[in-house]
């Protein structure tokens, strides 16, 4: 399973920065914290030294996060089925 996210890449100082698209385990993620722009989150995963950059805030991906376990969870759910065993009352 993993969450599609948007990152934003600066590649250099003077240009805005790009978008690229990543899929993330959840159970990658170390932290989230507001980034340093306005807008921003910094979201440490995968060991890495530096941040992922991404547009919004930290509760909405909180949010986001806890819909995705609750969908996937959901979704186990209603795919496990129990089928009746017969049974011998002697």
């Amino acid at each position: 399973m993993l969450i599609p996210l948007t990152i934003l890449v600066r590649e250099s100082a003077s240009d805005p920065p790009v978008e690229k698209h990543i899929g993330l385990h959840p159970d990658a993620i170390a932290r989230v914290e507001d980034g340093t722009d306005e807008g921003t989150i910094h979201l440490w995963a995968d060991g890495s030294e530096k941040p992922y950059v991404l547009a919004g805030t930290v509760l909405e991906f909180v949010e986001y996060v806890n819909s995705f376990y609750m969908d996937d969870e959901s979704e186990q759910e209603e795919s496990e089925t129990c089928d009746a065993v017969p049974t011998d009352n002697v």
